[in-house]
């Protein structure tokens, strides 16, 4: 997800597996190294404060501010991880989240807007029902069939969600991410014998 405005930005990642299926994300990543990623702070030097967890509609979840002295951009990073597999012997997640947001140039970012900005992030369906689901399907349905179909359809998607190449200021140019593994239920090394 993209969200720009008035100068600021941010881009957040939710991943989710089907609880049909034994599938679970292996995210050994910590804060700063998918913040590194996103195209917009990617190779920019930066100033990190300490991570801090906080309860939020999602679960708990990690921030660290940080700053891109380079660009005098106030911003954080996020990430979060929630139910756990119950079959996976690794103790794996089943729902994970990232992402970052930067003010505009030269403006302050204190801890309160911070805070309050992950906490009013909503996803439809995860956090809130959706009322109006169907119509919302249908219209993403629709914008989807008008952007990215016919010829090329794929490359021109895999394109939006890398950021469109060199220099993008949106976008994560590791995508599509690897990060789901299957397992086995009762593969675990606890076993009693």
């Amino acid at each position: 997800m993209l969200f720009k405005g008035n100068g600021a930005q941010g881009e957040f990642i939710f991943m989710d597996t089907p609880y049909t299926l034994n599938v679970s994300f292996n995210f050994p990543f910590n804060i700063r190294d998918k913040v590194e990623a996103w195209n917009f702070s990617k190779g920019q030097a930066a100033e990190w404060e300490t991570a801090v967890q906080i309860h939020t509609k999602l679960g708990f979840i990690f921030y660290r501010p940080y700053r891109l002295t380079g660009l005098i951009r106030a911003c954080f990073g996020i990430s979060g991880e929630w139910d756990i597999a119950p079959g996976d012997p690794k103790l794996h997640y089943t729902r994970i989240m990232f992402g970052y947001y930067y003010q505009p140039p030269g403006i302050a970012l204190e801890d309160e807007k911070m805070r309050a900005l992950i906490d009013n992030i909503g996803l439809k369906g995860v956090t809130q029902r959706d009322v109006r689901f169907s119509d919302n399907v249908l219209n993403f349905h629709r914008d989807v069939a008008e952007n990215f179909s016919g010829p090329q359809a794929g490359s021109r998607a895999m394109s939006m969600a890398q950021g469109g190449g060199l220099g993008a200021s949106a976008g994560i140019g590791e995508f599509p991410f690897n990060y789901a593994e299957y397992y086995n239920l009762g593969d675990s090394e606890d076993k009693l014998d």
